[in-house]
């Protein structure tokens, strides 16, 4: 291809280390170096061609463009190995999840453990559990695990129990936590949550669980109890139909509470954002509330220790498949009376003063006109005994003079 002196002088000021660029279109043609030849032009300058890729020069006018292909073959044929690559361990990932069998390496699980609670402890939340301090005081047996409260990530929780299910020296060896359906639709934190013994907390998955004869940790507040969260008062919510009940019911499984003193003082909730948070979650489903923290930035733990400490089993007597709704009501006020116990044991050394001298208080969503206050629920009890003697009907607690 024929080339003006305007050409070369333009390529020449794009090009001015290469020599053969200045040669005039006869001197090009007589040069005794055979230019390199690229695709189907030729080149103006010396040297190897590039690898596997070609360059294609296009002179439109006076202008020298010199443009890559972006789509190849090999591209094209990576492309597609990644999406069925992708594809076919979605599918293997949910067959793990929807499965009652642990996933991946126990060391590589705890050191996922230990990652948790050092990055808790940087950012300054501190945690112990009775798990670690007193191994004999718990049950070992199955049973279904409640957790209480929810707070906002549930952070000093996951840290104190993050490595007891994959540890060989656990008394909780084994146990399943659930966990929001939502994050196993996250990549990476899916793999994450297995290594570390979670499921969904699905009736499904929890019923599938217990059937098996595992152990299960889960939080019965759920989201109300996550958004609802506030660092001045310690309030417990349960679900209106009592599911987390009627499972353990229904295979004859005791219930343990389980309290995290200090969860609730990781953050701070104001109220604009539970209510922007409950907005959002009207119109999506799903929320998380935007917490303050230290130095009154958002999502920024403060200082916090967070104790873990676990009460007596609940037991709910021989399996059940169907229960009447006065048998899960009478072991629903056994478990709130074992919860009273368990706060008001612990509470005034593990938690703030102000905060400990208010007390707990128990909401059951659908029923706020019980009060399940401590005094109330013994009483409900101790009626719900004679009923039980004199074939009565079952019991019923005294409405509340005041929730919040």
């Amino acid at each position: 291809m024929a080339l003006s002196q305007r050409q070369v002088a333009k390529l020449a000021q794009i090009y001015p280390d290469k020599q053969s660029l200045k040669k005039t279109p006869s001197d090009a043609s007589i040069s005794t170096r055979a230019p390199t030849r690229i695709g189907s032009n030729n080149s103006l300058f010396d040297g190897a061609p590039p690898r596997q890729q070609a360059k294609e020069e296009v002179l439109e006018g006076d202008e020298a463009i010199v443009k890559k292909p972006i789509v190849t073959r090999r591209r094209v044929l990576f492309a597609i190995a990644a999406l069925v690559a992708s594809w076919a361990w979605s599918r293997y990932m949910r067959r793990i999840i929807n499965s009652c069998r642990k996933w991946g390496y126990g060391r590589l699980s705890l050191m996922c453990g230990a990652a948790i609670t050092s990055v808790a402890t940087a950012i300054g939340v501190t945690g112990s559990s009775q798990f670690q301090q007193d191994p004999s005081s718990i049950p070992q047996k199955q049973m279904l695990a409640c957790l209480h409260p929810h707070g906002c990530f549930g952070l000093g929780c996951i840290s104190n129990l993050s490595g007891e299910p994959r540890s060989k020296h656990s008394p909780l060896r084994g146990i399943f936590m659930g966990v929001a359906d939502v994050l196993f639709n996250i990549p990476v934190v899916r793999e994450f949550l297995l290594l570390l013994n979670a499921r969904p907390a699905s009736a499904k998955m929890i019923e599938m669980l217990l059937a098996d004869g595992k152990s299960v940790a889960l939080y019965p507040g759920g989201m109300h109890e996550q958004m609802a969260t506030d660092s001045t008062q310690e309030r417990l919510f349960f679900p209106p139909n009592l599911g987390f009940v009627r499972q353990a019911m229904k295979h004859g499984v005791p219930l343990v509470p389980v309290y995290n003193f200090g969860e609730n003082q990781v953050v701070g909730v104001p109220e604009w954002s539970r209510q922007a948070t409950q907005i959002i979650k009207d119109y999506t489903g799903a929320a998380i509330p935007l917490p303050i923290g230290r130095w009154g930035l958002p999502f920024v733990p403060r200082t916090t220790h967070v104790e873990t400490r676990m009460g007596g089993c609940v037991e709910v007597g021989s399996a059940d498949s169907e229960p009447t709704d006065a048998h899960v009501r009478e072991v629903f006020m056994r478990y709130c009376a074992e919860l009273h116990r368990l706060f008001n044991e612990h509470s005034a050394r593990a938690l703030p003063s102000k905060v400990a001298a208010k007390g707990l208080t128990i909401i059951w969503r659908g029923h706020e006109a019980e009060d399940l206050s401590e005094e109330s629920v013994k009483q409900a009890l101790k009626k719900a005994t004679v009923n039980s003697a004199s074939g009565m009907q079952p019991l019923t607690c005294k409405p509340a003079r005041s929730r919040l």
